[in-house]
C-alpha cells in the first residue's frame, strides 16, 4: 500500500496541462530471453497526466532486485501538441527456468481502469560472467549506421552517419577501423561530438555522432557501406558486491555497427544528351568575356563557370571552342567547393586567356552543358550565348577572296616592259673584293666535315643503341607521362587534403586517357576489369587499388609529408607500370 501511495504521489507531481489524447498504457521487457542468473527490467509507460493507482502485476516467479523506479518525460510534438509520459520500472531476477507470462499491470485514468499488455519472457540456463557482461554491453552501448537515402541514382550524394547510443560508462574510445565505401566517391564531414539524449526503439540513450561522410555512388546495383569499429574500455558489473554496491570492472570491447546495403539506380538512357559527361545534381552555366572590344595582341579573359550542387568531382566542365585566328592559352582551373550534408556545393571555373592576332570580328560559339536534374528526374541542357570579340586595330586577316566591292591588294610583277618604280634609297658596294680561296674561312670550312665525322659516328652509335633499347624507351616514355599527370600533386605535398585530391584526380585523368574511359565509368571494379582484359599483371592492378584506397583513406586520417611523398612515389610507379604493360 505504501508503494502505491508513493507511485501515485510521483505521478501527480508529473501532471502538466496537455491537449486531449488517447491514453496508452504499455508494458515491455528489456529482454525476452534471459539467463537464470541475469537481471532484466520490465517497464510500464502511460501517456496521460491523469493516471493514478498503479497496481503492479503478479511477479511470484521473479525476485524484485530493484524498484519501483519512476521517471517522466514531457515536451511538445507537432502532431499531438504538448505531451506527458511517465514510466514505472522494476529490476527482476528469475527464480526458475521456463517460459513465463507476466500478467497485465493496471492504472486508473479519470475513474476508469486501464490494463497494460502481458509480457512473455523465456528463462534459459545460467551463463558465465563473461557471457553476462557481453549481453550487458550489447544492451547498453552500440553503434548504428544511418543513411539519408537507400535508393539513390548513380552520381546522387547521400549522407552516412555513425551514431553511438549508450547508457553505461566507457573510456579511451578510438576508431579501430575506418569504414570502406567500395563503389562510392567519399568525402568526410567534420563532426562536433556533442552529447545529447535521444530515444531509440522506445528507450532513452545518450547519443553521439562519431563520424559523418557524404557518399556518391559511381555505379548502379547493390553497394555495401562497411561497418565502423570502435575500441573502448567499458565498465561492466560483476557478481561481487561490497559496501558501496555492485563491484564494477573494466572490459576492453570492440563495438561495431552493421553493414548497410544501398540499391543504386541507373541513370535513364532515354533523352540522354550527346554531351552528357556524368553531372548529377542542379547546376547553372555562365560564360562571359572580360572585354569584347580590343586591339590585336591585347588579351581578354573568357570565363566558363558551372555553379550549383551535385557530384562536382565526377564530371568535367565543358570547354569553349574558338576560331583558329584567336590564340587560346591553357585555362586556369579554380574550384570553390564545400561539403555539406546534402553533397558538394559551390562552383568550378576555367579562365581562358585569349589573344587575337588580326583585325575583325570573331565569334566564340555558344557552349552547352548537360546534367541529370535530381529535382525533376530528367536530363537538362544549358546553353550559353555566343560571344563576339571585336578587334578594332591590327593586321588585316589574310584572304584570297576577291570581290567587286573590296578588291584585295595585288603584288606588283615586273614584266620588263613596264616602268619601274623610282628607287629612293641605294645600297652601294665596293667593287674590290678579297678572294675566298685561301682565306681563314675557307680552311675552317674545309676541315670542319672531317671534325664532324667522328662526332657523328659517336652520336649515331648512341642513338642506335638507345633506339634498340625498347624496354628503356618504354620506361622513359612512361616516366614523362607520369610526370605530366602528377606534376600538380607534387607541388601540393605537405597540404594533405589538396594533395590527395590532386593525386586522385591525376590517377583518374591518366586512366581516362589510357583506357578511353568516361568519367562515369571510373569505379575500381570497372578499372580492374579493363586492366585484366588488357593483360595488365595482377600485381600492377593491386598496386593501383592500393594507391586509390590510400587517397581515399588518407583524407580522413593524419598524414605526414613522408607519407605523402611515399604515396606520390607509388602513384608514379603504378602509372609507369600500366603505361609499359599496355601497348
Amino acid at each position: 500500500m505504501k508503494n502505491k501511495r508513493y507511485i501515485l504521489g510521483v505521478l501527480l507531481l508529473f501532471t502538466i496541462v496537455g491537449i486531449a489524447q488517447d491514453v496508452k498504457f504499455t508494458g515491455k521487457a528489456s529482454k525476452t530471453k534471459i539467463a537464470l542468473n541475469q537481471k532484466f527490467r520490465i517497464e510500464y509507460t502511460v501517456n496521460s497526466d491523469k493516471a493514478s493507482e498503479f497496481v503492479k502485476p503478479n511477479l511470484n516467479n521473479f525476485k524484485i532486485a530493484g524498484g519501483p523506479f519512476v521517471s517522466r518525460e514531457s515536451g511538445y510534438s507537432s502532431s499531438s501538441g504538448s505531451y506527458n509520459k511517465a514510466t514505472i520500472s522494476y529490476l527482476l531476477i528469475p527464480k526458475a527456468k521456463g517460459t513465463f507470462t507476466i500478467p497485465p499491470a493496471s492504472i486508473q485514468v479519470s475513474g476508469k481502469t486501464i490494463k497494460s499488455n502481458a509480457i512473455t519472457v523465456t528463462i534459459l540456463e545460467k551463463v558465465t560472467e563473461k557471457e553476462e557482461s557481453d549481453d550487458y554491453i550489447e544492451d547498453n552501448i552500440f553503434l548504428v549506421t544511418s543513411v539519408s537515402k537507400t535508393s539513390p541514382y548513380v552520381g546522387e550524394s547521400l549522407l552516412v552517419e555513425y551514431r553511438l547510443y549508450y547508457n553505461i560508462r566507457f573510456y579511451n574510445a578510438s576508431i579501430g577501423e575506418l569504414p570502406k565505401y567500395p563503389g562510392f566517391w567519399s568525402q568526410e564531414i567534420e563532426t562536433e561530438q556533442t552529447e545529447e539524449k535521444k530515444e531509440y526503439k522506445g528507450k532513452m540513450y545518450h547519443y553521439l555522432t562519431v563520424k559523418k561522410a557524404v557518399l556518391t555512388p559511381q555505379k548502379s546495383g547493390k553497394l555495401i557501406i562497411e561497418p565502423l569499429r570502435l575500441e573502448a574500455d567499458i565498465k561492466v558489473p560483476t557478481n561481487q558486491r561490497n559496501f558501496w554496491g555492485t563491484v564494477m570492472k573494466n572490459v576492453k570491447k570492440t563495438i561495431s555497427s552493421s553493414r548497410r546495403t544501398i540499391t543504386v539506380k541507373s541513370l535513364p538512357t532515354s533523352g540522354k544528351p550527346h554531351d552528357f559527361t556524368g553531372a548529377v545534381g542542379d547546376f547553372s552555366l555562365r560564360v562571359k568575356a572580360s572585354k569584347n572590344t580590343l586591339k590585336a595582341n591585347e588579351s581578354t579573359q573568357v570565363k566558363i563557370a558551372v555553379t550549383g550542387k551535385g557530384n562536382f568531382r565526377l564530371f568535367e566542365i565543358p570547354k569553349i571552342k574558338t576560331p583558329a585566328e584567336l590564340e587560346v592559352y591553357t585555362p586556369e582551373h579554380k574550384e570553390s567547393l564545400r561539403t555539406t550534408a546534402s553533397g558538394l556545393k559551390g562552383s568550378i571555373t576555367d579562365d581562358y586567356a585569349i589573344v587575337p592576332s588580326y583585325k575583325g570580328k570573331f565569334i566564340i560559339p555558344a557552349t552547352s552543358f548537360s546534367y541529370f536534374s535530381l529535382k525533376d528526374e530528367k536530363y537538362k541542357t544549358l546553353i550559353s550565348e555566343a560571344i563576339i570579340i571585336d578587334v578594332t586595330e591590327g593586321k588585316e586577316l589574310p584572304s584570297t577572296a576577291v570581290d567587286s566591292e573590296n578588291t584585295a591588294q595585288q603584288i606588283v610583277k615586273n614584266t620588263g616592259k613596264d616602268f619601274r618604280y623610282i628607287h629612293t634609297k641605294v645600297a652601294l658596294e665596293s667593287v674590290e673584293k678579297s678572294d675566298f680561296f685561301g682565306s681563314t674561312l675557307f680552311y675552317i670550312l674545309l676541315i670542319f666535315p672531317f671534325l664532324l665525322l667522328p662526332l657523328g659516328l659517336i652520336f649515331g652509335k648512341k642513338y642506335k643503341k638507345k633506339q634498340a633499347d625498347v624496354g628503356g624507351n618504354k620506361i622513359r616514355k612512361a616516366n614523362k607521362l607520369a610526370k605530366k599527370y602528377l606534376s600538380e600533386a607534387k607541388k601540393l605535398i605537405g597540404e594533405k587534403e589538396a594533395f590527395y585530391l590532386a593525386l586522385e584526380k591525376a590517377l583518374h585523368n591518366f586512366l581516362k586517357a589510357k583506357l578511353h574511359l568516361e568519367t562515369s565509368d571510373l569505379s575500381q571494379d570497372r578499372i580492374v576489369q579493363i586492366l585484366t582484359e588488357k593483360q595488365v599483371t595482377t600485381e600492377t592492378s593491386d598496386m593501383l587499388k592500393t594507391v586509390l584506397n590510400n587517397c581515399d583513406f588518407a583524407r580522413y586520417a593524419p598524414a605526414s609529408g613522408d607519407a605523402m611523398q611515399s604515396d606520390y612515389d607509388k602513384a608514379s610507379n603504378v602509372l609507369n607500370k600500366i603505361n609499359t604493360e599496355i601497348q
